[in-house]
């Protein structure tokens, strides 16, 4: 009687136990909840130049290794023993300049994570705030801080860029302090198109611009020839581009776009789903995260579906 009480007890700490793994697994494979959308806060998974003109950029000589973290991409090439070369090599040939919108309250953390992370991988890395801060260090702009500001930010930033890294990247990824970006991919991914052409990616709404436009949580990815055109023709150009400093970034940004000729790319990969995400994690992995009646479902440029991953209990 105790031996067969101890077998019942076996065989449910042993299913207990399957079932915990089970869970774990589900949960760290990101196709348990897919949002198949063209826009990715790049895995999200929130006026003029500095005064000396010293601000100070941080290169990235060299990939002694690449990330470990699993590729969203369904296109991914980095497997196996040609991971690192391969890597390494589009390192050199898709050169990404980063600049990270912050804030002096977030300087010392989450934009120090930035740095000792993901954007360690970024071949330039640059922090663009309304004050200096040497341990980043970050490039002073002369704009405020607020949430109606970030227009202005992004318009200096992208100016400050240009007149002082040009040569230095061949495409120019902005991102919110609060992102989380896998360089690798970004690069493999950005491989198949021409820098010299006027494009532009990230994940996708359909309002307000009739291509679209980006999302600015989510980050996105400007060529050099998107960078110019915005600095060099729309910039000054009221009629192109907003001229002040207020607005939502991310619109404004998409009517500039536009104005300015610049294509909105779908950068969905071959099964439809999204490498770029506006929310957080578990906001895209679990279901009902972000309910039915946010804005947001009515705002994405392609349909997106959720797929939900099921359990089956043995009894």
């Amino acid at each position: 009687m105790v031996r067969a009480g101890f077998a019942r007890f076996s065989f449910s700490a042993l299913l207990v136990a399957v079932i915990f793994v089970v869970c774990l697994v589900c949960f760290l494979l990101q196709d348990a909840f897919v949002y198949t959308q063209p826009h990715h806060r790049i895995l999200r998974l929130s006026n003029g130049l500095s005064s000396d003109g010293n601000d100070v950029a941080i290169p990235v000589e060299k990939v002694e290794e690449t990330t470990k973290i699993s590729v969203v991409s369904s296109n991914s090439l980095f497997k196996d023993n040609g991971m690192r070369s391969k890597s390494a090599d589009l390192f050199q040939k898709e050169r990404i300049l980063c600049w990270i919108m912050t804030s002096p309250d977030n300087h010392k953390k989450r934009a120090m994570a930035v740095k000792n992370t993901w954007g360690k991988r970024c071949n330039v890395l640059l922090f663009m705030s309304s004050e200096e801060d040497p341990s980043l260090p970050t490039i002073k702009l002369p704009i405020i801080e607020g949430r109606d500001q970030l227009w202005g930010k992004t318009r200096e930033a992208f100016r400050h860029i240009w007149n002082h890294y040009r040569d230095q990247a061949d495409w120019f990824f902005k991102a919110d302090d609060d992102t989380y970006a896998i360089l690798e991919n970004m690069r493999y991914f950005l491989s198949a198109y021409n820098t010299s052409k006027p494009l532009w990616f990230g994940h996708k709404f359909k309002t307000i611009v009739k291509q679209g436009y980006f999302s600015g949580g989510a980050g996105y990815v400007l060529s050099k020839e998107a960078t110019r055109r915005f600095v060099e023709e729309g910039y000054f150009n009221v009629l192109l581009c907003r001229h002040d400093h207020e607005g939502a970034e991310d619109a404004e940004m998409g009517k500039c776009m536009s104005r300015l000729n610049v294509s909105a790319m779908d950068t969905r990969d071959a099964k439809g789903r999204g490498r770029f995400f506006p929310f957080f994690p578990e906001q895209h992995i679990f279901p009902g995260k972000v309910t039915k009646d946010y804005w947001y479902w009515q705002s994405i440029y392609y349909p997106a579906k959720e797929v939900i991953l099921f359990l089956k209990r043995s009894l």
